[in-house]
């Protein structure tokens, strides 16, 4: 039971600053992000020699994280900033991704001891008994839109630590990045946090009415804003520069409406909320390709915080 606390601890101590600089070799942060991965911490039955049920137990807390990548250690070893050593814990890591195009997608999963990938509520890698450090290899089918992804994982007894989720394209691998995929990018600054969503999540092209599918990335949005304090919200609208440029401003900002409308519809007061259409003037990225011209393509949120530092 001690070595127990000394983990949970452990999860509370890993500094901001820690994960800002790397997320390599830790199991996540408790600063939050919704729209990562949110892996939620549990006691795990000492003991026991294979993945549990985990509505059966009492989870601990939680953290975030984009990435799941913690190569093999030894337990000697610890965590960034953390020096004590631990064993028997679990973590169910949750997640939404967007696939632009559909296809056969490969992952791997290595981990000590069990774990598994499943999506959309399939099991796509099955690593799940106790064991030393084992890595695993499995296809899906993923069509175009968004998906649901689950990292169950547990550590038994010591020596080793490891757990890396990777994807691997073109006969190369690389840790599988959400953020890459991910239904909202956010980015915190001071004072404000910056929301971005594709259009291509949002609205088929060239429309301006929200697709049905677009309603969970914007739900997600609604549960963030209800969890922190916020002094005003801009919803701005995005265009690449195909069409004439009164057009894709008038377009942006009835896309901007569109979101606008949705949050208030949930709760958000309109008081709030301002809107702009700012069409193809502020491009991310040249306008030289299509991959360059969908990522323009876009809707930002941009919410202004108290500031402590004023």
């Amino acid at each position: 039971m001690r070595c127990i606390k000394y983990f949970l601890l452990a999860f509370l101590l890993v500094s901001s600053s820690v994960f800002a600089q790397s997320n390599e070799g830790i199991f996540g942060s408790t600063k939050k992000n919704p729209f990562i991965f949110t892996g939620t911490i549990y006691y795990f039955p000492q003991g026991a020699d294979r993945l549990p049920d985990f509505s059966k137990l009492k989870p601990v807390g939680k953290i975030y994280t984009p990435i799941l990548n913690v190569p093999v250690r030894k337990f000697s070893e610890g965590f960034p900033g953390v020096t004590d050593r631990f064993e028997w814990f679990a973590i169910l890591y949750k997640g939404k991704f967007y696939i632009p195009k559909g296809g056969n997608y490969t992952f791997s999963l290595l981990s000590d001891d069990g774990s598994k990938l499943i999506i959309d509520g399939k099991v796509v890698i099955d690593n799940g008994e106790i064991h030393p450090p084992q890595e695993k290899v499995g296809s899906v089918y993923l069509k175009k839109g968004i998906h649901d992804i689950e990292v169950p994982y547990f550590q038994g007894p010591r020596d080793q630590v490891a757990l890396v989720l990777s994807i691997i394209k073109n006969d190369k691998k690389q840790v599988f990045d959400i953020r890459k995929y991910s239904l909202v990018n956010l980015e915190e600054k001071e004072c404000k946090v910056n929301l971005t969503m594709s259009s291509a999540i949002l609205f088929d092209f060239n429309k301006y009415d929200l697709k049905p599918e677009s309603k969970i990335a914007l739900d997600q949005i609604v549960e963030y804003l209800k969890s922190i304090t916020y002094q005003k919200i801009i919803v701005e609208g995005h265009t690449d520069n195909i069409g004439s440029y009164s057009y894709n401003l008038e377009l942006s900002r009835k896309r901007a409406d569109s979101v606008a409308n949705y949050l208030i519809k949930k709760g958000v007061s309109s008081k709030s909320i301002n809107i702009v259409g700012y069409g193809e003037s502020r491009p991310k990225y040249p306008n030289d390709t299509e991959e360059h011209r969908a990522k323009n393509r876009r809707v930002e949120i941009e919410i202004i915080k108290p500031c402590e530092n004023k």
